[in-house]
Parts: C-alpha cells; sequence; structure tokens
C-alpha cells in the first residue's frame, strides 16, 4: 500500500472508521458546533481582516499580547509561511517526523540536514550533538510532541534549544499542535517572551476535532518576524466560520482536562491489546501511537473498511510502521477484533 503524504483519505475509498488522523477522540464540544453554525448569518459578508474576536480570545486564554499572536488557515500554512518568509538556507530537522515540515521546505531552495533522535528505543542523542548542530543552521524545526512517535521532548532539553538558537540567531520552529494531549505538557509557551527566535505553532485542529475548519496560531515575541510571516500569508484567510469556532475553543478548557484523562487511560490499555497480538508498539505521550508490524497490516485492515496511516513516506521509517489515533473505546475494541481476524485469517 502506497504511503500517502497525509492522512484523512476518505474521500477516495469507503471507510467507516479513520484511524489515520489524530483529533480529540470524545468528538467537537457541542458549543464549537454551535458557534460555526452560528456563523452561517454572516456568510454574506467578508470576514474580520483583523480577527479581532478570535484574536482577544486568545491573548486571554493564554495571557499573550495579541500582537505576538499570527492566526493562520490551520497550522500548513504557517508552516509554509515560516518558511517563506525566511528561506533558511540551512534547516536541521529531526527523522522521523511530521511530513508538512518537508513540504513547506521544499517549496524554495535550501539545504537540509536530518538528524536522527527520536525513533529506536525511544533514543533522543545527546544534548551536545544537538546544540552543536544548531550553530552552523539558520533554522531547526521540531515537534513536541513529536510526530509519528507520539513522545515528548525533555522540558530541559528544549530551553537549551531555545537558548543555543537565540544566541546563534537560529529561527526556531516549535511544532505544539498535540502538546494539549500530554500530561505535563513541556509547552515553551511561557517562554516565548525570552526568545525571539522562538515561533511557536498551534492548531484547534486536533484538540477540538475540527479539522474540517482549518484554523491555528503562531506565537512569538518579535513583532517584526510577526509582520514578516503575515506578508507570506492571503488576505482574509480566516474565515467566519474558523474565527467563531477559535472563540469558542478558547472557552472549553475543562473539555480538554477530560480529553487528557481519557486519551491517557484509553492509551494505555489500547497499547497492551496491541502488544499482546504481537505487534511493536513505541511509547507515546500523545493522542496516537507509532506500531511496527505486518507491512500488509493497512491493507487488511482497509479490506474492512479502517483506515490506519502508512509512515513510509516519513524519512528514517518504512512500509512496516502505522501511526493509529486514539479513539473511542468502542471504535479500539473494533480494531483490535479486526486485527484479531486478520490474524486468525493468516494463520
Amino acid at each position: 500500500m502506497p504511503g500517502s503524504i497525509h492522512g484523512g483519505d476518505v474521500y477516495s475509498q469507503k471507510i467507516n472508521t479513520d484511524y489515520s488522523v489524530s483529533v480529540n477522540p470524545l468528538g467537537t464540544p457541542k458549543s464549537v458546533l454551535d458557534a460555526i453554525s452560528g456563523a452561517i448569518k454572516n456568510i454574506n459578508r467578508y470576514p474580520d481582516y483583523n480577527n479581532t474576536k478570535a484574536l482577544d480570545a486568545l491573548s486571554e486564554y493564554h495571557g499573550i499580547n495579541k500582537d505576538n499572536i499570527l492566526l493562520g488557515n490551520g497550522s500548513s500554512e504557517l508552516f509554509m509561511a515560516v518558511a517563506r518568509a525566511f528561506e533558511s538556507k540551512k534547516v536541521l530537522l529531526p527523522i522521523p517526523s511530521f511530513s508538512g515540515y518537508q513540504y513547506a521546505l521544499d517549496s524554495y531552495e535550501n539545504s537540509i540536514e536530518y538528524i536522527d533522535m527520536l525513533f529506536e528505543e525511544d533514543r533522543i542523542i545527546p544534548d551536545e550533538k544537538i546544540l552543536a548542530l544548531i550553530k552552523d543552521a539558520d533554522m531547526f524545526i521540531l515537534g513536541n510532541p513529536n510526530n509519528p512517535t507520539g513522545k515528548l521532548i525533555d522540558k530541559d532539553l528544549l530551553k537549551k534549544i531555545a537558548d543555543e538558537c537565540e544566541e546563534k540567531d537560529t529561527i526556531f520552529v516549535l511544532d505544539e499542535c498535540f502538546i494539549d494531549f500530554c500530561e505535563g505538557g513541556n509547552s515553551l509557551i511561557n517562554e516565548f517572551e525570552n526568545h525571539k527566535n522562538l515561533l511557536i505553532i498551534r492548531s484547534f485542529t486536533k484538540n477540538y476535532a475540527i479539522p474540517g475548519v482549518r484554523v491555528g496560531y503562531l506565537v512569538c515575541s518579535d513583532k517584526e518576524k510577526i509582520k514578516k510571516i503575515k506578508k507570506q500569508i492571503p488576505e482574509w484567510n480566516i474565515s467566519s466560520f474558523a474565527s467563531e469556532a477559535a472563540v469558542a475553543c478558547c472557552r472549553e478548557k475543562d473539555f480538554l482536562k477530560d480529553t487528557l484523562e481519557y486519551t491517557k487511560s484509553e492509551r494505555e490499555r489500547l497499547k497492551k491489546e496491541l502488544e499482546n497480538l504481537g505487534i511493536k508498539v513505541y511509547e507515546s505521550d500523545s493522542n496516537f501511537m507509532l506500531l511496527k508490524a505486518d507491512e500488509k497490516l493497512a491493507e487488511g485492515l482497509l479490506k474492512k473498511n479502517i483506515l490506519i496511516r502508512n509512515c513510509s513516506n516519513f524519512k528514517g521509517l518504512t512500509n512496516e510502521h502505522y501511526r493509529i489515533a486514539i479513539k473511542s473505546r468502542e471504535e479500539d475494541d473494533c480494531l483490535i477484533e479486526a486485527i484479531k481476524g486478520l490474524r486468525a485469517k493468516d494463520e
């Protein structure tokens, strides 16, 4: 089965359960759905050019001046805008990591140095080696937690990286799109004011299960960098629906607490079930897990109308690696039974 660029391809094939996209297993909060529905009354108007309501909500949510926040049509638009704004000649990129980073970097000519730091046996290369590599780099892109492994990076290491990037004048792009699914978090959102080269990117897509709405945001202490990145983004990039959804999401802090509790419990349960079936499951802190199994696993599950993420297009991974989301207990039980059925058929 060929690897797709991203998960979520439920349009070209019949899919009943999509494990390839890692959105909130509790679904979309009713308040967010209501906000999106309510926005239809403004469909005959242009969206607010300045995104005032959404930025005010985010400013209050994080306790950050809204001038330090930039809204994007999903995190993907922001990754592309950052890449185009700086066109860094030498970029450090961990492998395996989110394919969207590579996609954004491919929009211009550059030299990428890949660092194998977050894979086998949950290994992370020594701090000294990472910090040494930064001195020659113009940009360093890092996911916390990493995608597709789901592992958080130690906060002390993140701070060292941020400090080193500041000293060496290296742009540090930190992807925190899945951070709210992780206990403890290890976010640098409260450190951003001390690092002008730190660009933190987040998204409402995963936390609130609204991938069809497309809304993310970037935080940076350097307002000139914000302006530079904004020049790479089209006017009216945030729809009225996305703006209202963002405001509603910022009011749903209790929802994230429930999400964290459920995700941790179900992740541990599903991991044990899969390991009992002889599948290698890598340690994860997030709402998805990386697996290593028979290369025909995805093909077999697809015949049962279950889609999982083939990870063969992640550098450093193979067609035996898959990423699956944490979903409802009922859906996860169906996945386990489907895999058992495939195993029984092969015996």
